[in-house]
């Protein structure tokens, strides 16, 4: 829940707290629909590489994941590099996108 830990330090209107508050309260229920599917291709993710991965699947730039996760550009493409080797993408002309978007 690193997202939402970041997003209680903005600040927020009173509905998007109670937001944050639901979200914190019963994150099985926001997450359950995807517990299946996600963890069998990403078992052996580390928690970084699945925000990097979950980053990539909706469009952001390298560039941009590094500010979003306060991370050097570096630091980023090595993640991408271990998500690929993991997922059995090393050395495959896949789109990393496309193929974690194929996934759910």
């Amino acid at each position: 829940m690193p997202y939402v830990e970041k997003l209680k330090r903005t600040s927020l209107s009173a509905t998007q707290r109670t937001y944050i508050e639901i979200i914190e309260k019963n994150p099985q229920q926001v997450i359950s629909p995807f517990i299946g599917k996600y963890s069998f291709q990403f078992y052996s993710l580390t928690p970084m590489e699945i925000q990097v991965a979950d980053l990539i699947k909706i469009g952001k730039s390298n560039k941009e994941m590094a500010e979003i996760l306060n991370l050097s550009l570096t630091t980023i493409l090595t993640h991408r590099h271990h998500i690929r080797a993991k997922l059995g993408l090393k050395g495959q002309k896949i789109n990393l996108c496309t193929y974690l978007n194929s996934l759910v």
